[in-house]
């Protein structure tokens, strides 16, 4: 009965998780976060891929009423150069975002001021903003509409409603692992695994972006079926 009750446990703890796809940047989301909008889950990963050929961005936390100004507390992804300089073989780089509180919205944004501020080209996203009131839509244009350009510094935490996994992954040419994301003209964005979920919507410039999941459940079985060995 007790083995039958911590497998149990086990399974929804870890079939819970769930991770969301974000692309940053790249040659067909350009000065975006695609999608711009996620809805996610406590214990919920945001991954975050940095795209190419060439780029160079961040994932900075802010707040709905200063949207390109890095929160006291909030995380910070720091620059991550894809394709630059020229000839490296850095294909993207991956960042994950661990949800910590879902009631609270997360804001973030690109802090890149070249060749002309990211942010001030509404290239801004949310996590579980509301639907009304203060929503992605409204945070987009508050960004754009922001001036001057304020003076830019690092983050100076894990995060606020969320942790990080430190630096973003750089992977390259030469590597077995490439960036699970991809995106088509209808800016579908699909997350690698076995399991799906319900999809998830923003809307970038009042355009709509699907987004489907990774599911824990490959995950699950895999888990449970160690334990259960072990616990035979």
């Amino acid at each position: 009965m007790f083995q039958s009750l911590t497998l149990l446990a086990l399974a929804a703890v870890v079939s819970a998780q769930t991770v969301w796809d974000v692309t940053v940047g790249g040659a067909k989301a350009g000065f975006t976060f695609s999608p711009s909008s996620t809805t996610a889950k406590n214990g919920d990963i945001v991954r975050f891929t940095f795209a190419g050929p060439m780029g160079n961005h961040t994932v900075t936390q802010s707040t709905f009423a200063a949207p390109c100004t890095a929160v006291d507390g909030g995380f910070d992804s720091g620059y991550a150069p894809v394709g630059l300089p020229a000839g490296t073989t850095t294909t993207s780089q991956e960042w994950n975002v661990t949800i910590t509180d879902e009631t609270k919205p997360i804001w973030f944004y690109c802090k890149q001021a070249l060749p002309s501020p990211h942010c001030l080209m509404g290239m801004v996203g949310a996590i579980n903003p509301p639907p009304s009131g203060n929503t992605i839509d409204k945070f987009i244009t508050a960004a754009k509409a922001v001036t001057p350009f304020p003076p830019q510094s690092a983050g100076t935490g894990p995060g606020i409603a969320a942790t990080t996994s430190g630096k973003p992954t750089a992977l390259t040419s030469s590597s077995s692992d490439t960036a699970s994301g991809t995106d088509s003209a209808t800016g579908t964005n699909t997350a690698s695994g076995s399991g799906t979920s319900p999809s998830n919507t923003g809307a970038p410039g009042g355009a709509a972006f699907a987004q489907t999941a990774t599911s824990g459940g490959a995950v699950a079985a895999a888990v449970l079926a160690g334990v259960a060995a072990f616990m035979l």
